[in-house]
């Protein structure tokens, strides 16, 4: 890497490093229940090995509220907590670190995609900039680790098409990574889903047939755990978030059907279907991306 491309790399960093110490007291106010719980039970199993509960090392769920939480976000807390104690800081440290290198994945990403370093120096740019992600990681939010891991997978796979040396390692490292986003945030399913199938197709296609097995055993071994504990201890409140089985939604349909009665703008069908187009279409408008 060129020393022009290092420093505007470290740029960028610096860039998105600022934002997210703006006003980083004062916003987002106050500290939420989830990270209240990440950090404790990170401080828990530092102190004693065990989560709240009494649960050695809970590898696959972290009982929680009850919610039976992906234990990712907290196994990333521990090193920080243990640095600098049990406060705001160091339980949002993960997340804010997970935002500085995902600019540098992205990057990395985009040149390999693309083969242009403007374009992926605008990439990283872009990435360091977005609100959004400076919202999410100044919480303790799991899901910019679950983006973190999820383009470094992506990063792997484009590397797997785009040459032939070292194809142990970013096939498994493929694999590794989206199989830590499983443990990170619900969406991470559907990214695993998607991409882990086609990097076996590419590595069969490619008569890798060795290193398809050792992927295949590499994600058997994170995702069988994953099942299982999935049908076990299913997460409570995912269901509530699935825009159809949400108790928000299911309250907004009753109260048409009492204004309306059997009007089609009270069935489940509009209901959900008008909740789904607000929240998309908000997700592009200046209060949410500049104010929210």
């Amino acid at each position: 890497m060129k020393t022009k491309t290092i420093l505007i790399l470290a740029a960028t960093i610096i860039i998105c490093l600022a934002l997210h110490l703006v006003r980083f007291s004062a916003a987002p106010p106050g500290f939420n229940a989830d990270e209240a719980a990440y950090g404790y039970n990170a401080y828990s199993v530092l102190k004693t090995g065990k989560d709240e509960f009494g649960t050695p090392l809970p590898l696959l769920r972290l009982r929680s509220y009850g919610d039976n939480k992906l234990p990712g976000y907290m196994y990333a807390t521990i090193p920080s907590v243990a640095l600098l104690g049990l406060n705001e800081f160091s339980v949002r440290l993960p997340a804010i670190i997970s935002a500085l290198l995902l600019v540098l994945v992205i990057y990395l990403l985009a040149r390999e995609a693309t083969n242009s370093e403007v374009t992926a120096r605008i990439a990283a740019l872009l990435a360091a900039i977005t609100p959004s992600l400076n919202m999410l990681s100044r919480h303790a939010h799991e899901s910019v680790l679950m983006t973190l891991f999820i383009s470094v997978s992506a990063w792997c796979m484009v590397r797997i098409t785009n040459q032939k040396n070292n194809l142990w390692w970013y096939s498994v490292g493929a694999v590794i990574a989206a199989s830590f986003a499983l443990y990170t945030y619900h969406s991470a399913r559907i990214f695993y889903a998607i991409m882990i199938p086609p990097l076996g197709y590419i590595l069969w296609r490619s008569h890798k047939k060795k290193v398809f097995i050792v992927s295949l055993l590499v994600a058997l071994l994170f995702v069988v755990p994953f099942i299982i504990a999935e049908l076990s201890t299913p997460p409570s409140r995912l269901a509530n978030l699935f825009i159809g089985t949400n108790t928000g939604i299911a309250a907004m349909q009753q109260e048409l059907a009492i204004m309306s009665g059997k009007s089609p703008f009270s069935t489940t069908l509009f209901v959900v279907g008008n909740e789904i187009m607000n929240r998309y279409v908000s997700y592009f408008s200046p209060q949410y991306l500049a104010y929210h």
